[in-house]
């Protein structure tokens, strides 16, 4: 009757098993990984410090944080732009990685996608442009039902390269237009804001010629908005933008003018505002 009730026995000193301090320790030189998940490893491996590494191995979370700890030190010059807009919102994100090969490859343009979902799920700026720094978006949570930071662990994990996130901005031209542009996959993007120099909100009609200047800023750079405003038109070089924009939009129903843009890419980030 005992050699049948020692299974159960067992099982109880098992199950009884503390965590030391020195296996926690082990652990983490072995792995790197914070003192919490070592000692949950250890504590479902019953203090075996064999098992607990075949653990987290198996385990998503600590998969992602050993490589995080592994990979963390990498520089992340590559990566991609994520980029929407609606008539009066947009915002944009940057992921960064360490190779093109990896900012091209779908999964983590669908990262980038799912970042900037959960982005456009916050409330709308109170500012024409609100830089909204990467501590900021690590909470939100993605359409997957994880947080942005977990999902940027599990791609860190799966596709072998350090990832980072930039951060994201957003724009609110209540009232005006906001138009965008993304160029090369996602290695530039920019967003322009119009307003109408009459009273009342611009017609839809203008949009089309707010994505237009954002393509020029990409392609021209314009070191701020005076500049802008004073470069010859990328489709139109006779023309300057600020005549060229007068003109078109108040064919088309109210002349506007560029109230502020933002450009990314290429490691750099420019923001031109309209002064007060």
């Amino acid at each position: 009757k005992l050699a049948t009730m020692w299974p159960s026995f067992r099982a109880i000193r098992l199950a009884s098993t503390k965590v030391t301090a020195e296996n926690v320790k082990i652990l983490r030189q072995q792995t790197s990984l914070t003192i919490g998940l070592c000692r949950k490893a250890l504590e479902a491996a019953n203090n075996d410090v064999a098992a607990a590494t075949k653990w987290l191995q198996e385990n998503e979370q600590a998969r992602a944080e050993m490589a995080k700890a592994k990979l963390n030190a990498r520089e992340t010059t590559q990566g991609r732009i994520a980029l929407a807009r609606q008539a009066t919102r947009g915002a944009m994100v940057a992921l960064n990685c360490e190779t093109d090969f990896v900012a091209r490859n779908e999964k983590f343009g669908t990262l980038a996608e799912d970042i900037l979902a959960a982005v456009n799920t916050l409330p709308a700026s109170s500012t024409l442009v609100q830089n909204i720094p990467a501590a900021s978006l690590l909470p939100l949570t993605t359409a997957g039902g994880k947080t942005v930071e977990q999902s940027v662990n599990s791609a860190l994990s799966s596709l072998g390269e350090n990832i980072t996130l930039r951060g994201a901005v957003a724009v609110n031209a209540e009232g005006g237009l906001v138009g965008g542009y993304l160029h090369n996959n996602g290695s530039y993007g920019a967003l322009v804001t119009l307003a109408g120099t009459n009273a009342g909100a611009l017609p839809a009609s203008i949009s089309s010629l707010a994505d237009l200047i954002a393509q020029h800023v990409v392609a021209m750079d314009p070191p701020n908005l005076s500049a802008l405003a004073d470069q010859p038109y990328l489709f139109e070089s006779s023309h300057k933008v600020a005549d060229m924009l007068k003109a078109k939009s108040a064919a088309l129903g109210t002349p506007a003018v560029v109230t502020s843009f933002v450009r990314w890419g290429g490691g750099k980030e420019t923001v031109g505002l309209k002064e007060a």
